[in-house]
């Protein structure tokens, strides 16, 4: 089994092919950190939707109200942060007002993030993968990377049961939303896309994820380069289900959606642990269900060593890998085969003609 590369999530998520006979899923080039939600509403005094109110939480714990939580925290509530469940936490200046202290365990590790849109900085907490977070609709993922404060912590990628307390998960966000909110604009899983680093960006040429694999980017010069994204493409986060393995990638003959947008298919990121971070990709079952035009097909077979290979019923939209030595597909018309070496093998990107 050709392993699977170490990551870059933390910066530039990837979404990692296995072998080398079919086409490699470009990178992700945008991450906007763990915690960007708007600033919370004033805690309401007693839980919604009529359950009993919790015992006091400690840091991280669930909570729909101030008084859920222990300690003077305030409650980060789902509705206007769309943390799922919600999360008692505290305004914090340095990483150790972060830690978690939980009777007969040892400390937990945490992390003070940037400044949210209101200027507050709240707590974190570190994880080495997404067993470590705990909590239904929280992962690990990784931030600040190649930088001396990088570092992984756990973050909200909401399921349909982690949104609770009249809010409902939106999958192409990871977020809760309360349940009468109006629908976001921007982009979805698969559709084209500018991403939110690029000048030309609006609100309507973004990903609602805040991820977008775009056509275009640029080395430490500032030289452009086509990625093979062409139109860019929009991806979103979700968690791995039980079934990723090494030994044939998934359990089933058909890949899962998780907690993906209807659409979408949650493909493995950086491992296959039950729990870990993974990549939302949009689904098919023919080439016609993608962007055929731009250079997209559906991508059904894996490598799986020099002589293995396995199928699975349905797929998700790539780009085409034109330098492929097995079910080589040629670019559309307007684009032309670029060949370009990744470590040892050969890659073909389809990019626009000159």
């Amino acid at each position: 089994m050709a392993s699977v590369r170490a990551s870059s999530w933390l910066v530039t998520p990837l979404l990692f092919a296995l072998g080398c006979s079919d086409e490699a899923v470009p990178p992700v080039t945008v991450d906007g950190g763990v915690d960007a939600p708007a600033a919370d509403a004033p805690a309401a005094d007693a839980p919604e939707a009529g359950r009993p109110m919790r015992n006091p939480q400690p840091l991280f714990g669930p909570c729909d109200s101030a008084a859920e939580c222990r300690d003077d925290m305030v409650c980060r509530r789902a509705a206007e942060t769309g943390l799922p469940g919600g999360q008692c936490n505290r305004e914090c200046t340095r990483d150790d007002e972060c830690v978690l202290f939980l009777p007969g365990a040892k400390p937990i590790d945490g992390f003070c993030q940037a400044a949210d849109t209101a200027g507050r900085r709240f707590c974190a907490r570190v994880c080495a993968n997404g067993i470590d977070c705990e909590r239904d609709g929280y992962t690990c993922i990784g931030i600040n990377a190649g930088t001396i404060n990088a570092v992984n912590v756990c973050s909200p990628v909401c399921t349909e049961t982690s949104c609770i307390d009249g809010t409902v998960c939106d999958h192409q966000t990871g977020r809760c939303r309360a349940a009468d909110a109006p629908p976001l604009t921007g982009r979805t899983l698969g559709q084209s896309c500018v991403a939110n680093t690029d000048p030309a960006m609006t609100p309507a040429t973004v990903c609602q994820s805040g991820l977008c694999n775009p056509q275009v980017v640029r080395d430490s010069m500032g030289t452009p380069f086509q990625t093979g994204s062409n139109g860019g493409y929009c991806v979103s986060r979700c968690i791995l289900p039980q079934g990723y393995n090494s030994s044939n990638i998934w359990t089933d003959m058909e890949l899962p959606r998780a907690n993906c947008p209807a659409n979408g298919i949650c493909f493995i990121s950086r491992t296959y642990a039950e729990g870990d971070i993974g990549t939302c990709v949009p689904a098919c079952t023919q080439d016609s269900d993608c962007r055929a035009s731009e250079g997209y097909y559906c991508r059904k077979t894996f490598q799986l060593s020099a002589t293995r290979t396995r199928t699975f019923t349905n797929g998700f939209c790539s780009p085409i890998n034109c330098a492929a030595t097995t079910g080589t597909r040629t670019c559309p018309s307007g684009y032309t085969c670029r060949r370009t070496m990744q470590g040892t093998a050969v890659v073909g990107n389809c990019v626009p003609s000159a």
